[in-house]
C-alpha cells in the first residue's frame, strides 16, 4: 500500500512538472496557461486575490498580455572605488555629431568631478578620471544638458557654475567676469525654448548679494557662447513672499516652485519688453508647492 502511494505521488509530481496534473490515478488533465497580467496585489490577503494576480513577486516582470519574464537586476558600471563619502551628483550624458556618438558618466564626490568616457562593453575597462577639484564638499547638484555641454549647479552657492564639454572632455567655469555682464551662480537651472534660465541666485559681480526669489535668463542661444549672456537687466523676481525658489520644471511652459506656491513662466521671446520680450509670469497654485527639487 505504501509503495502504491509513493508511486502515485512520484508519477503525479513528474506530470505536474511538465504541465499536467493527475486528478486521480490514471486520469490526466492539462493545465491551461496561467495569466500573470494583474501583477502584484498588496491590498488584499493572499487568499482573496484574483487568479491573475500574486500576493508577492520577486525578480519578475509581468505585462498586460499576462506573460512574465526575468528581471535582470543591475550591476555597477564602474567598479572602481573612489572614497567612502556620499556621492552628491550623478549624470549620464549623450551627444551625437551624426558621425560620432559621445557618451560620458559624470559623478561628483567630496568636492571633485569625475568622468568615465569609456564606450567599451567590457565593464573592467570603465574607470573614473578626475576633471575638477576644490568644490564645496557638502552640496547637492543639478545637471542640465544643452548640445555637447552639461551645466552643473551646486546648491551651496559657494562655487561657480561648471560646464562640462563632452566633446573635449573638459570642465570649465560657465559664467565668469570675462564672458558675462554679471557674475552669478544659482541653485536651480533649466533650458527652455533655446534660453538658459537660472533661479535662486547669488550675485557676486560687486560684493555678494543673495536673491533667493530671483530668476535670471540668457539671450537666445543661437550660439553656445550665449549660455553666459546674463546681464543686470535680464532678470525678474517671483512674488515677494519671503520664500525661496526650490526648483524649476517644464511642461509646455516653465514651472517655478516655492514651498507653498507654483508659478508659471510662459513666453515665445524671453527678453526685455523694449526689445520684444513677451514673457508672462502667472501664479498657478497657492498653498501648495515643492520643498525640495
Amino acid at each position: 500500500m505504501i509503495k502504491h502511494l509513493l508511486k502515485t505521488v512520484v508519477i503525479s509530481s513528474f506530470l505536474a512538472a511538465f504541465g499536467f496534473i493527475a486528478l486521480s490515478y490514471g486520469t490526466i488533465q492539462e493545465i491551461p496557461p496561467i495569466n500573470f497580467g494583474g501583477g502584484v496585489d498588496y491590498k488584499n490577503d493572499c487568499s482573496d486575490i484574483a487568479d491573475n494576480r500574486a500576493c508577492d513577486m520577486n525578480n519578475m516582470i509581468s505585462d498586460f498580455l499576462g506573460t512574465t519574464s526575468k528581471r535582470f537586476g543591475s550591476h555597477k558600471i564602474v567598479e572602481q572605488a573612489i572614497s567612502s563619502f556620499t556621492t552628491k551628483g550623478l549624470y549620464r550624458a549623450y551627444y551625437s555629431t551624426g558621425s560620432t556618438i559621445f557618451k560620458a558618466t559624470m559623478m561628483i564626490n567630496y568636492g571633485k568631478i569625475y568622468v568615465d568616457t569609456t564606450t567599451s562593453s567590457n565593464l573592467d575597462t570603465h574607470i573614473w578620471s578626475e576633471r575638477k577639484s576644490g568644490l564645496d564638499k557638502n552640496q547637492n547638484y543639478e545637471f542640465k544638458q544643452y548640445g555637447s555641454l552639461v551645466l552643473i549647479a551646486g546648491d551651496s552657492l559657494n562655487d561657480s557654475m561648471m560646464e562640462y564639454n563632452i566633446v573635449t572632455d573638459s570642465v570649465t567655469e560657465a559664467i565668469t567676469p570675462t564672458n558675462s555682464g554679471v557674475v552669478i551662480t544659482a541653485k536651480h537651472h533649466i533650458f527652455s525654448k533655446d534660453y538658459y534660465i537660472l533661479a535662486n541666485i547669488k550675485n557676486f559681480t560687486d560684493g555678494t548679494t543673495f536673491y533667493n526669489s530671483r530668476v535670471q535668463y540668457s539671450m537666445l542661444l543661437d550660439t553656445a557662447a550665449h549660455i553666459s549672456s546674463m546681464t543686470v537687466l535680464r532678470q525678474f523676481d517671483v512674488s515677494d513672499d519671503g520664500e525661496e525658489i526650490t526648483g524649476m520644471g517644464e511642461i509646455d511652459n516653465v514651472q517655478i516652485f516655492k514651498p507653498t506656491s507654483i508659478s508659471e513662466l510662459s513666453f515665445s521671446a524671453l527678453n526685455l519688453t523694449a526689445l520684444g520680450g513677451d514673457q508672462a509670469l502667472t501664479k498657478l497654485v497657492s498653498g501648495f508647492g515643492c520643498i525640495s527639487p
